[in-house]
């Protein structure tokens, strides 16, 4: 992990967060796993929308297996955080990018404790066993340069 600054422009203490898509997909009923075989986890983001308000962030979490088996999970979030306005310095895409790169850790742990707990409900309910999550982003560069 990188050790994060506060953020200077995204504020934060004002944010909002949305699931907006959830898709799991049964891939195998077979509960026996390979040694090989492992669980992935992989978190994106990428910015929706900025305004002189607020930035929209959409974070993505998969986890599916290697070699492709038993299941696998799309949930795609939006969070919206509030802008300092006190800030000195002008607000630009290459800006927020910058601060949400230095500081992805603390600004997508709303959606990734979210993500834990929404996957810790599926799998008590398919496999009886809670399966928590971490709740902070597991790539070391999350973002999506679409």
């Amino acid at each position: 992990m990188s050790k994060e600054n506060k953020p200077i422009i995204i504020y934060d203490g004002g944010f909002a967060v949305s699931l907006q898509n959830l898709l799991y997909n049964t891939i195998s009923e077979n509960d026996t796993i390979e040694e090989d075989t492992k669980l992935k986890i992989k978190d994106s983001c990428k910015i929706e929308k900025i305004t002189s308000d607020y930035v929209l962030i959409e974070h993505v979490r998969e986890k599916y297996f290697e070699p492709k088996t038993i299941f696998e999970l799309k949930m795609v979030f939006h969070l919206r955080y509030n802008l300092n306005k006190s800030s000195d310095i002008k607000i630009t895409k290459a800006v927020i990018e910058k601060e949400l790169r230095n500081n992805k850790e603390t600004l997508l742990r709303p959606s990734c404790s979210y993500a834990s707990f929404i996957f810790s409900a599926l799998s008590t309910a398919n496999f009886n066993i809670p399966i928590i999550d971490p709740p902070y982003p597991l790539e070391e560069d999350v973002f999506d340069n679409e």
